[in-house]
């Protein structure tokens, strides 16, 4: 057993026993691992453990990491960012909750990844900072930005059954890979042009997602995209 230094990010947090908190961490280290902070909620306690492991903060925590272990036993934690101008906004707090629960939801336990971490970073930087109006699009940006770091990006350049150019009644199919051609298409969701081309960009570009600004008018429709592609992908839904 060695004391491990990590950065993360606290996706959670549950009360244990009569003085004791767990929580579950995303770390650029070790991806997402779950830590046991023993008296955090003790009155007597002086670490200001409890206030660390508060959801939505950024912490740099001191880990007694031991491989065989399924949760490990947390040392020390230091808020490196507490994120208030997201936590005192309830449009900004819902959203950075949403983002959270898309981490918790998908990724395995002690699977670090580098682009995620990356993601999720900037997200939450973009959250303090953007008009709320521009929250919807964020949100959309991240998720779409995720699952092409995640590997389940689709296919939007070409059409993904026969390779061609995008022409005629374009549609998405999950079960095809991403848009279909007029020639190929079957079943799907109907895209306008408008709606292609923000797709394009969304699944295209994850290093820009999180700065495409989605018209309200497309939202729903692309929410709709990412909901069916993840659904049929992995199996869940990106709710």
């Amino acid at each position: 057993m060695e004391i491990t230094k990590l950065e993360a990010f606290v996706l959670k947090r549950i009360k244990f026993g009569d003085t004791s908190l767990i929580a579950t961490l995303f770390s650029r280290e070790l991806g997402k691992i779950s830590v046991l902070a023993k008296g955090a909620r003790s009155p007597k306690s002086k670490r200001g453990l409890a206030s660390a492991l508060e959801p939505l903060n950024k912490i740099e925590a001191l880990v007694y990491f031991k491989p065989s272990r399924d949760v490990q036993l947390l040392s020390a934690a230091e808020i490196l960012d507490d994120f208030a101008a997201v936590k005192n906004d309830l449009a900004r707090f819902e959203a950075a909750v949403e983002i959270n629960r898309t981490v918790l939801k998908f990724l395995q336990e002690r699977e670090p990844i580098e682009n995620v971490w990356k993601l999720l970073d900037k997200a939450f930087a973009r959250l303090s900072q953007i008009d709320t109006d521009k929250l919807a699009s964020l949100l959309l940006g991240f998720k779409a930005a995720f699952l092409d770091v995640m590997g389940y990006s689709p296919v939007t350049d070409r059409c993904a059954v026969c390779g061609g150019n995008l022409t005629g009644d374009i549609r998405f199919s999950p079960g095809d890979g991403g848009l279909v051609c007029g020639n190929c298409s079957v079943s799907g969701i109907p895209l306008s042009d408008e709606e292609t081309n923000l797709v394009g960009r969304l699944f295209g570009r994850p290093d820009d997602a999180l700065d495409i600004e989605i018209p309200a008018r497309n939202a729903g429709k692309l929410r709709k995209i990412l909901e069916r592609h993840s659904e049929y992908h992995t199996e869940r839904k990106m709710d």
